[in-house]
C-alpha cells in the first residue's frame, strides 16, 4: 500500500481544512478592502439602522439565552452517559459547561440592560460588566469549538483503520538510550543530593525539624537513584557483570514495596515543610510551637503515611479502575495540598518581607519551596496532559517513547534539578559583618547573625 492511499482520509481532511481557511481568508480580505470601495446604490437612513440594529440585538440575546438551560441539561447528559467514551463525555462536558459558564457571565448584565426584574446599582453594574469582561477575555466560546475540535478528531481515529505511529524498531532502539541518559542523570544527582544533606544538616539558621525533614527528602531521593541506577545497569549488563547477590536484594525489596514510592515519601517530607512554614506564618504563629515538637519523630510521618496508604490500596480486590482513580487521585492529593499550602505562604512571606519581618533563610527557603511546588504542577497536570493528547492521537510506539521520555524529564526536575536547588537553598547565610567604633575611635568588627528561621 503506498503512502498516498494508506494516509488519504487524513491527506483529504487536511487539503478541506486549507480550502476552507483560504476561502476564509480570501473573504476576509475583500470584506476590508470593500471598506475603502466607492459607495453606489441606496442607502438607508442612520435612525432607521440604528433602531433595526438594536432590535436585531435584542432578538440576538433573547435567542442567546434561551440556550442557557439547555447547554446545562447537556453538560449533565454528556457527562452521564456511560455509552459514551470516556475523552468524548469529558469533551462534551467540558464545551456545554463551557457554554452554560459563558451564558450565566453575560446574564445579569442583560438583566441589568433591560431592567426586566430589577434596577441595578452602579456598583453592581460594574461588577456584573467586569464578570463579562473576563468571559470575553478568555473567549469560552473559542474553548468550546476547540472542544468540538477534539470530539471530530477523536471520532474519526475512533473508524479509522490507522493512528500516525513510529516504527517500533525506533522505539525499541531510543528506549535504551533515554534508559541509560536516567541512570547518568539519577548518579549525578546521589552526589548533588549529599551536597543537600550536608548544607541543611549544618544550617542552623533553620529549626532542627526542618533541617531533619529535608534531610530525609535528599536521603529518599538518592536511595532510589541508588536503586534505579544499578537496576538499570544490570538490566543491560551481561549476567556475569552484575553481582546476582545485589540485584536478588533488589529484586525482593521490590517485592515487599515498589521503590518507586521513595519519590512520594520525598515529596511528602516536603509537604510537612510546608505545613509548617505555613503554620509559622499564618494565624500569627499561634499553632507553631507544635511544629517544634518530637523533631525526630516527624521524618517518619511521610513513610507511615505514604506505605499506609498503599496498605490501604491492597485492601480492597483488584480493579483496575479503582486503582488507576487510587494512583491519579489519593496519592496525588497530598502533591496538591503541598502547592496550595506553599502559594498561600509566600503570599504572607511577601508581606512580611516588605515590613523587614523575614530572614535570608526563609526567604531561600521559601524559593525552594516555590519551586518544588512548581516542579510538581509541570509533573501532574502538563506531563498528564500530553500523555492524554499522545495517547488520544497516536498509536503504542510513540505513545510508550513519549512515555518514556516524561520519566525521564520527571527524573531530570525532581532528582537533579531540585537536588541542585535544594543545594544552593539550603546553605547556611553568612553572618553579616557591621563595622563599629569605640569611644576612642577604635574600630573593630562584629559579625550580626541573622535571625534564626521560625
Amino acid at each position: 500500500m503506498t503512502f498516498g492511499a494508506k494516509y488519504y482520509d487524513l491527506i483529504l481532511v487536511l487539503l478541506i481544512t486549507l480550502g476552507l481557511s483560504s476561502l476564509l481568508a480570501v473573504i476576509q480580505i475583500f470584506k476590508l478592502k470593500s471598506f475603502t470601495w466607492p459607495k453606489t446604490g441606496f442607502d438607508i437612513s442612520f435612525k432607521l439602522s440604528s433602531q433595526l440594529t438594536e432590535i436585531f440585538d435584542q432578538n440576538a440575546e433573547y435567542a442567546f439565552f434561551l440556550g442557557f438551560p439547555f447547554a446545562g441539561l447537556a453538560a449533565f447528559y454528556a457527562a452521564t452517559n456511560n455509552r459514551l467514551t470516556i475523552p468524548v463525555r469529558l469533551l462534551s462536558t467540558a464545551e456545554n459547561a463551557n457554554k452554560f459558564v459563558q451564558t450565566l457571565g453575560y446574564f445579569p448584565t442583560f438583566i441589568c440592560e433591560l431592567s426586566l426584574v430589577f434596577t441595578c446599582s452602579k456598583d453592581l453594574t460594574y461588577i456584573f460588566d467586569r464578570v463579562s469582561f473576563y468571559v470575553d477575555y478568555y473567549d469560552l466560546f473559542s474553548i468550546s469549538q476547540y472542544c468540538q475540535l477534539c470530539i471530530s478528531i477523536s471520532q474519526y481515529w475512533s473508524i479509522s483503520e490507522i493512528k500516525p505511529d513510529i516504527d517500533p524498531s525506533i522505539s525499541g532502539q531510543l528506549t535504551p538510550i533515554i534508559e541509560r541518559t536516567e541512570a547518568v542523570v539519577l548518579v549525578l544527582s546521589v552526589f548533588i543530593s549529599f551536597f543537600a544533606i550536608w548544607n541543611v544538616l549544618w544550617n542552623d539558621r533553620l529549626t532542627l525539624p526542618l533541617r531533619l525533614l529535608a534531610a530525609n527528602e535528599n536521603v529518599d531521593k538518592m536511595i532510589f537513584a541508588i536503586i534505579y541506577t544499578y537496576y538499570c545497569v544490570c538490566k543491560y549488563l551481561a549476567n556475569d557483570q552484575c553481582p546476582q547477590a545485589v540485584f536478588d536484594l533488589i529484586t525482593t525489596i521490590n517485592s515487599y514495596f515498589d521503590y518507586h514510592i521513595l519519590n512520594d515519601i520525598a515529596q511528602y517530607n516536603q509537604l510537612m515543610i510546608s505545613i509548617s512554614r505555613f503554620l509559622a506564618v499564618s494565624f500569627d504563629g499561634a499553632y507553631f510551637p507544635y511544629t517544634l515538637r518530637f523533631p525526630f519523630i516527624q521524618p517518619l510521618l511521610p513513610y507511615i503515611l505514604r506505605i499506609g496508604l498503599s496498605f490501604l490500596k491492597n485492601l480492597f480486590p483488584f480493579d483496575f479502575t479503582y486503582y488507576y482513580i487510587f494512583d491519579l487521585y489519593i496519592l496525588q492529593f497530598p502533591y496538591f495540598f503541598m502547592c496550595a499550602l506553599d502559594f498561600v505562604t509566600n503570599r504572607k512571606m511577601k508581606s512580611l518581607k516588605k515590613r523587614g519581618k523575614t530572614s535570608r533563610a526563609e526567604r531561600l527557603l521559601m524559593i525552594q519551596m516555590m519551586a518544588n511546588s512548581f516542579l510538581t504542577l509541570i509533573n501532574t497536570l502538563f506531563m498528564y496532559s500530553i500523555m492524554s493528547i499522545v495517547n488520544f492521537f497516536f498509536d503504542i510506539s510513540l505513545a510508550f517513547l513519549v512515555m518514556r521520555s516524561l520519566d525521564f524529564i520527571r527524573f531530570f526536575f525532581f532528582n537533579f534539578i531540585m537536588s541542585l536547588i535544594s543545594v544552593f537553598c539550603f546553605r547556611k547565610p553568612r553572618d553579616q559583618k557591621v563595622q563599629q567604633r569605640t569611644n576612642d575611635g577604635t574600630a573593630f568588627t562584629v559579625s550580626r547573625r541573622t535571625t534564626r528561621n521560625r
